[in-house]
């Protein structure tokens, strides 16, 4: 099912409809849905702004806050290097 949301978000020129295609995305409940979506939004296809979505977007379930709470978590160093200006991580 992935396949096809990554699919139409490749295909689509609009920004607005890739938008509301990660929002799609970081809205499901499915552990392996999770996993790839949150694996999905750290390459280059993702532009850095979007992020930030998919991850509010999936924290408003229950699953979906304990998955991406621990992707950030075991993730930080590839945070810090994708959000190196814009964010401000370590309180400095």
């Amino acid at each position: 099912m992935i396949a096809i949301f990554l699919q139409l978000y490749r295909e689509s020129d609009l920004l607005e409809e890739k938008v509301r295609i990660l929002r799609a995305l970081g809205s499901s409940w499915e552990p392996d849905f999770m996993t790839r979506t949150l694996t999905f939004i750290l390459t280059e296809e993702v532009m850095a702004q979007d992020v930030i979505s998919v991850l509010l977007n999936m924290a408003t379930n229950l699953e979906g806050r304990d998955a991406a709470w621990n992707f950030f978590k075991t993730n930080f160093q590839l945070f810090k290097e994708k959000f190196p200006v814009s964010w401000n991580l370590e309180g400095n």
